[in-house]
Order: C-alpha cells, then structure tokens, then sequence
C-alpha cells in the first residue's frame, strides 16, 4: 500500500496517530503529499483538530504557505461533506 493512501486511511478511521507516523517516513516530496492526504481524511469525517496536527508536520516556509490553502480546501471539503458529530479517537472506549 503507498504510503500516502495509508494516510488518508488512517485518518478517515481515526488513527491519525498512524497516520502522522507514517508521514515521516518516505522522502520530503512524498511526505508533503502524505501529509495533505493525511490533512483530507481527517477533512472527510470532521476531525479538524487531526487536521491542524498534520499542517503543523510541513517545516518549510513555502510548505507553511501551501498549508494555509490547504487549510481553506479543508474547510470547503467539511462544508461539502458535511462534518461528523464526533471523530472516532474522541469516543470513550468505557
């Protein structure tokens, strides 16, 4: 599985945890595409705090940049989407 699907996946499920570890592995030009998958499938099921987590991962000042528009695509792919009530990593396990 590519690394930048295994983001968007794990962000969608709630595993942003996984998904923010696996955007430090490959090479800086894939990093910045897993990152915005990353950013995307938290965006799809409303986990916005995921969402900022990942922006914060891009360290360059072009990144920083590319990561403000990003954030304005996120917030028109929630409004589009529609947001979910509450992330799955927010739900008790009781």
């Amino acid at each position: 599985m590519d690394c930048r699907v295994f983001c968007r996946y794990a962000a969608t499920v709630g595993r942003v945890d996984l998904a923010l570890q696996a955007c430090k592995l490959p090479t800086k030009s894939v990093r910045y595409c897993s990152v915005q998958e990353t950013v995307h499938g938290c965006a799809t099921v409303g986990d916005f705090a995921g969402a900022l987590a990942a922006l914060e991962l891009f360290d360059d000042n072009d990144h920083k940049r590319s990561a403000v528009t990003m954030s304005l695509r996120v917030t028109e792919a929630a409004f589009a989407n529609g947001p979910r009530a509450t992330p799955f990593r927010a739900l008790s396990m009781d």
